[in-house]
């Protein structure tokens, strides 16, 4: 490994003078990625992680050195690459003298994300530029957890009341720009209660994680599922046409009914569906999601798995 030449101060202070010896040892202790630049840009020098990770993502031992940094940093791939090319090149021409940033680096299986800082400093009366990678993969996993985790019903894994409002919000959003419709549709498990309390909470919560499941795996990626209550989902997607809602129910109603094992009983899912489109049956999401549950209400007045719509304050046919 090349011996980085040791600076005569440290970085940040002029007065503090450095053993070479003392600084090759915290160069290679860091578990940060270090590489140290002359002033045109150059590697000169790099710690044992900075090697270790090289090598790892299929690169050689020493094959950086004497290399331009930004040579290795391509531009016109993605904005990340160009925020980084264009602030460590306005460092490396004396405009800036530190820069920092955060950007992702994901490899084929796994997410991860780094931080890097770069500074120029005086080494033995020469400017020379320090630049680190630290990993914040696990700070930035465990922030993403944190944002899902206040997101969704713990539970189902859906949106939970105050996403859906949120993500369908948008999805109205969008439908008005290009001048498209909405269809939202309340659904409720008449029969969960007297399932949970006969066979116990367990068993309630399979069949709602179940239940979930299936609505999910029947919907697109662009649609909304949540729960909104013990027993109560709602759907928001956009559709191309009004008539659509029936193509939508076609695709939902038989997954959603169909038998599921509980508790080494075979139950069949008995729902009442509230229909409401939008604009056609109101103006804002909050007024849709109203008018969807009055008609799903109206719904579990009938026996049976049944539709009811909002615009038509009618029931279709049960569900056979």
């Amino acid at each position: 490994m090349t011996t980085p030449r040791s600076p005569g101060t440290a970085p940040g202070n002029s007065n503090s003078s450095v053993d070479p010896e003392v600084f090759r040892a915290a160069f290679d202790a860091s578990p940060s990625s270090m590489a140290i630049l002359d002033a045109d840009g150059r590697i000169v020098a790099v710690n044992r992680r900075w090697e270790q990770f090289s090598i790892d993502n299929g690169g050689e031992r020493g094959a950086y050195l004497g290399a331009k940094y930004l040579e290795m940093v391509p531009r016109g791939v993605d904005v990340v690459l160009d925020r980084i090319h264009r602030r460590l090149s306005r460092l490396i021409d004396g405009h800036d003298r530190a820069m920092e940033l955060e950007y992702p680096c994901h490899s084929p299986d796994r997410k991860r994300w780094f931080l890097m800082r770069a500074l120029r400093f005086d080494g033995n009366g020469q400017e020379s530029i320090l630049v680190i990678h630290t990993d914040i993969t696990a700070r930035r996993l465990a922030e993403e957890s944190a944002r899902e985790a206040a997101a969704t019903d713990a539970l189902t894994g859906l949106y939970n009341r105050r996403s859906f409002q949120e993500r369908a919000g948008q999805v109205l959003a969008q439908a008005r720009r290009i001048k498209g419709s909405v269809v939202l549709i309340y659904i409720d498990l008449d029969d969960f209660k007297p399932i949970n309390d006969r066979l116990g909470h367990a068993a309630g919560d399979a069949m709602l994680a179940e239940f979930a499941s299936r609505l999910k795996d029947t919907l697109r990626e662009c649609d909304v599922p949540a729960r909104i209550g013990g027993d109560e989902f709602v759907v928001c997607c956009r559709i191309g046409e009004p008539e659509d809602t029936g193509l939508l129910l076609e695709r939902l109603l038989p997954r959603l009914t169909a038998p599921m094992e509980i508790e080494d009983e075979s139950i069949a899912p008995v729902l009442s569906l509230g229909v409401a489109l939008w604009p056609q049956d109101a103006e804002t999401l909050e007024e849709l999601m109203d008018v969807a549950d009055q008609a799903m209400y109206q719904a579990k007045a009938q026996s049976g798995t049944r539709v009811a719509f909002a615009a038509e304050g009618r029931s279709d046919d049960p569900v056979s």
